[in-house]
């Protein structure tokens, strides 16, 4: 492979960089030898964290059978303007007002209208009232109370620090992105929307558009 001027070197930067963090994992992710009692225990201790919900969907044949799960990959497809990025912004919501924290991949949709939709499903499920993104754009015009619910909500996400919002990653360097930005501050859960916007050489061997959450 050739790496080529300035997008190359960035490539070529990443890629090594992902290589040089799987090569230096921590003892935690490195074998492990079943020799006694208390590493069986030790490592049965784990289950609990690990089957301990996020949040719930709030469809109860989702919770029953495959909740929200710190280790569970969830994939959605469907066809065009059916309500994927809407599933993935209720879910979001609902990871957040169990107070953890979500990281956010916008792709295809401006950074300032996910947030606008992230902040009215949050008013609904916070306060029972409906205030679209349309309405948030011109928060202004809003009656009082209204608009008070709107600076409610923004003050809460902002103090609580809960949520982070990217354009895009790099298909070829997801894991080290992500891996950078939880060393910063850690996550909880991670929504890219959708995964035909990541950049990348990566990128080009995919063959449908996929929400993944």
């Amino acid at each position: 492979r050739k790496f080529v001027g300035a997008e190359g070197w960035l490539t070529y930067i990443g890629e090594l960089y992902g290589h040089l963090e799987l090569r230096l994992r921590d003892e935690d992710e490195q074998g492990i030898n079943i020799n006694s009692i208390e590493t069986s225990a030790k490592l049965l201790d784990k289950l609990v964290d690990l089957f301990q919900p996020l949040a719930e969907y709030g469809i109860p044949p989702l919770d029953n059978g495959t909740p929200i799960l710190k280790h569970r990959l969830v994939i959605i497809c469907a066809n065009e303007n059916v309500g994927k990025t809407k599933f993935c912004v209720s879910t979001a919501v609902n990871v957040m007002r169990e107070g953890k924290r979500v990281v956010y991949m916008c792709g295809e949709t401006e950074r300032a209208r996910t947030y606008a939709q992230i902040l009215s499903n949050y008013i609904y499920k916070e306060f029972g009232i409906c205030i679209t993104e349309q309405m948030i754009a011109k928060r202004e015009e809003l009656p009082e109370d209204k608009r008070k619910l709107v600076n409610i909500a923004s003050a809460t996400l902002a103090e609580q620090d809960i949520l982070r919002l990217e354009k895009s990653f790099n298909y070829d360097t997801l894991y080290a992105d992500l891996q950078k930005i939880y060393n910063e501050k850690a996550f909880d859960a991670v929504i890219i929307d959708h995964s035909f916007a990541l950049r990348g050489e990566g990128r080009d061997r995919k063959s449908t558009r996929l929400n993944s959450s």
